[in-house]
């Protein structure tokens, strides 16, 4: 039988329909695991709650809908399921109500064990300070124990020694909650940025090395955080929403002015390590070792979960010694900056060599005036706060030379025997490389006695 026109129709048109009814199929199949949320205008991956603004999802689904775009296709014919916004309920179903609830599980379960181990290392912290020691085991207890309220009043464990093994409790914390609960956020994220992204979606607040920026507006930005029953969630390119406030904040700090503490102030519990001297290397990688374990966490978290907490999430933080210390020490902003930057190894203390001056102009860059008294500041602070070693200086230099005043950040016996005329060649070289941005090509013929701690 001869094919007629309308047999070719017939054919191609079932052809398309063969196309399109494949192309739907790999749509709804890919798009499957994805939620639309339309307070914020976010897509979210439901598998592990990645979270992208409609232009990300967008590019990314393209091939989807070649002549158009394929976040306005998913939505019209459903592709995607609809909430109203986000949502962060710990315990909650994944769906609350027309929410989508961020929250996840954690995959550690209780098993009653020997916790001991975990028990003696938080005593190890506080040697001599039992009050201390009940009262971090507490806050651990509420952090990770169900219905995990809502504690009014963070925590902030500081110690002048570093490696002590203050953020391993932090770690404890994250493998008890899981790491989808857990954010480490920056202290600009705290203190300074405009987006709280970092929030969206956590239970725990893990702050190392504390030391907060524009300490009076940082404090009065952390009392949200701390208080406040809601939190108002920006993001980059996404609308901003609100969601209730289920966020605590474990914070650390090796400076004993870390943060800005009014006299009457109830919503930080300060508590001071005062270990002077650390563990054998041994000791700490057998505590890395058990917190690796399931078996081993899982001991702690039903130790923590049965214990008989005293402390009241809801009022106000126990008044502590090492409170009214960081209270009495309240370090100005211009000193508490310049310790971030020495912290983060950040400009001007990227290098071992510094002159009063950097640090002078670091302060006056930030805060945009020339704070009272700050070069008899900067001096204190680099001698007594940092241990920095002023070298010595001479004026017999080579013709058309400047003599500059350096001080030594570390190495201190190497730049000595140096001699000025190198110190001011490798300081002058370090500033050069660092102005054209190239500090990775910076090699020096000679290095320092101990080049893990040098340039």
């Amino acid at each position: 039988m001869a094919t007629t026109t309308d047999d070719i129709a017939e054919a191609a048109k079932q052809f398309e329909e063969q196309l399109r009814s494949k192309r739907e199929q790999e749509q709804r199949q890919t798009l499957d695991g994805w939620i639309w949320a339309s307070e914020p205008t976010a897509f979210v991956r439901r598998s592990d709650h990645k979270i992208w603004n409609e232009k990300q999802w967008g590019s990314h689904f393209a091939h989807l809908n070649p002549r158009g775009s394929v976040s306005s296709l998913a939505l019209r014919k459903g592709l995607v399921e609809k909430f109203e916004t986000l949502a962060y309920e710990p315990g909650g179903d994944q769906i609350v109500g027309t929410n989508f609830n961020l929250w996840k599980p954690s995959s550690l379960q209780p098993v009653e064990g020997d916790a001991g181990w975990f028990v003696e290392h938080v005593r190890f912290l506080f040697p001599g300070d039992e009050q201390a020691a009940e009262l971090v085991l507490d806050y651990m207890a509420l952090l990770v124990t169900p219905p995990w309220p809502k504690i009014l009043f963070a925590l902030l464990v500081h110690s002048r020694l570093h490696g002590t093994g203050k953020s391993l409790l932090a770690w404890m914390l994250t493998r008890m909650l899981g790491e989808s609960n857990v954010v480490n956020p920056s202290n600009d994220e705290l203190s300074t940025s405009q987006f709280t992204q970092w929030q969206e979606g956590k239970q725990l607040a893990v702050v190392n090395e504390l030391m907060m920026q524009d300490r009076l507006a940082s404090a009065n930005r952390l009392k949200t955080l701390i208080t406040e029953p809601t939190l108002r969630i920006r993001a980059l390119y996404r609308s901003p929403y609100e969601v209730p406030n289920r966020i605590n904040l474990y914070t650390t700090s090796n400076h004993g002015d870390a943060a800005k503490l009014e006299n009457e102030d109830r919503r930080w519990l300060v508590l001071e390590s005062k270990v002077t001297e650390k563990r054998p290397p041994e000791y700490y990688t057998d505590i890395v070792r058990r917190i690796r374990d399931d078996g081993e966490m899982g001991a702690v978290l039903w130790y923590l979960q049965h214990r008989k907490v005293k402390l009241n999430p809801h009022g106000a933080a126990p008044l502590t010694q090492a409170k009214v210390a960081m209270q009495e020490r309240a370090t100005p902003d211009e000193e508490a900056y310049l310790l971030q930057l020495y912290e983060e190894g950040s400009w001007p203390f990227d290098a071992d060599l510094v002159r009063k001056d950097d640090l002078v102009d670091a302060v006056m860059d930030r805060f945009h005036g020339h704070p009272k008294n700050i070069i008899g500041r900067v001096d204190a602070l680099l001698k007594d706060r940092l241990g920095a070693v002023k070298q010595e200086r001479t004026t017999n230099l080579a013709k058309g030379r400047k003599s500059l005043q350096l001080w030594s950040l570390r190495n201190h016996e190497y730049w000595a025997k140096a001699g000025q005329t190198k110190r001011m060649d490798a300081y002058n070289e370090h500033q050069a490389h660092r102005v054209r941005g190239d500090l990775a090509a910076l090699e020096f013929k000679e290095e320092p006695v101990d080049p893990g701690a040098g340039w």
